[in-house]
């Protein structure tokens, strides 16, 4: 657990760069039901990094650096800050998914923050089918546009997410099964990608999980590719140290899983 610091309220261990109100607001947060985690595939929730992508993101250092702003404002529960940050990376690229995506995030963080709360849901679901129909935009000029494809996958996971958090076991189903095939082509694209290797960290350690302590759920992995548990954990932890974008909250993740099930 190198680089990972105790905490002693959770008797955990999280990144030492990780927020204390990021870690705060997590210990008062209700786990994900196990099921949602499989099904809606708890996807990819943060832009890829990596010099050989460069070309497929934002494009420009200003932009970048706001992005990161932003989400340091949104895991120091600081809203409308990072708002502010992801509403003028849309002024700058208004046809890219990234500022779109992320405002979008702000409200999730909301969401979970008084997750009995849903007033806010409906506003989140149509957010994200915009970044949806900006990735479709892309995708029909270029299939193979990574930024398309991993925005996608983020948006369907976290709708997927959200319908399973409220027990609408149907729609967190189309959801995973709408992003499962777009993460997996991601990752083809990019395997190096401390970014990407989140969100395949996520899928392989609650894929392998799942059917050991919910043997109801197995049935359904006929559908699904084998998980593995040590390779899913040491890819979430390599996430908490290396990704660009996705640290802190492939932290969130490992803040659940060592409390919950390690």
């Amino acid at each position: 657990m190198t680089g990972i610091r105790p905490d002693t309220q959770r008797g955990t261990f999280v990144p030492p760069d990780v927020p204390f109100s990021f870690v705060r607001a997590v210990s008062r947060m209700r786990m994900c039901a196990p099921g949602v985690a499989l099904i809606a595939l708890l996807a990819l929730t943060a832009v890829p990094s990596g010099g050989g992508l460069r070309a497929q993101w934002l494009g420009d250092s200003a932009s970048e650096a706001l992005t990161r702003a932003g989400i340091d404002h949104i895991y120091n529960m600081q809203f409308d800050s990072a708002r502010a940050e992801f509403r003028r990376v849309i002024e700058s690229h208004p046809d890219h998914p990234a500022g779109h995506f992320f405002l979008a995030a702000v409200e999730w963080w909301r969401i979970m923050a008084d997750i009995e709360n849903t007033a806010y849901d409906r506003d989140f679901i149509g957010m994200l089918d915009g970044v949806i129909d900006i990735c479709d935009r892309r995708l029909e000029r270029d299939e193979h546009d990574v930024a398309a494809l991993f925005f996608k996958g983020g948006s369907l996971g976290f709708q997927g997410r959200l319908h399973g958090n409220r027990e609408d076991w149907i729609k967190a189903a189309n959801s995973g099964r709408g992003a499962l095939p777009i993460v997996q082509e991601t990752y083809r694209l990019a395997p190096d990608n401390d970014d990407v290797v989140f969100g395949i960290g996520i899928y392989n350690y609650y894929a392998a999980i799942i059917p050991e302590m919910y043997p109801f759920v197995r049935p359904l992995m006929l559908f699904f590719p084998e998980g593995d548990r040590a390779r899913g954990l040491e890819q979430l932890r390599r996430a908490s140290r290396l990704a660009r974008y996705a640290k802190t909250e492939a932290s969130y993740f490992l803040l659940q899983i060592l409390f919950n099930f390690e």
